[in-house]
């Protein structure tokens, strides 16, 4: 069972992740300093909310397969290179493989 742990910086818990209004791509990070920036970005302060992401039973799009027409068959997609920290969240389904793990208070 292959997990990761990602994350989200925003201004309050969110327990329960939601594509935004016109959104249908939700970006969360690996990198826990990205998300610290993302929770801080409006204020000094914020909340870093942390999950694990079930890959096991999505369509996952890796950096060696090339994709011409979008993102439109995959529940995951995991950047290209590795100097990007975000993966995307395309679909329902992807947004029900992440289990909540905590959420930390953070400042800059």
């Amino acid at each position: 069972m292959e997990k990761i742990l990602v994350y989200l910086g925003s201004d309050h818990v969110i327990q329960h992740p939601c594509f935004g209004v016109r959104e249908n791509i939700l970006k969360m990070t690996t990198d826990r300093e990205v998300a610290i920036s993302q929770a801080c970005e409006q204020d000094a302060a914020g909340i870093i909310n942390a999950y694990y992401l079930d890959l096991d039973s999505l369509s996952v799009k890796a950096p060696e397969q090339q994709v011409l027409d979008g993102f439109d068959f995959y529940d995951v997609v995991i950047p290209q290179e590795e100097s990007e920290e975000y993966i995307s969240i395309c679909s329902e389904a992807g947004l029900k493989s992440l289990v909540f793990e905590n959420a930390s208070f953070v400042s800059q």
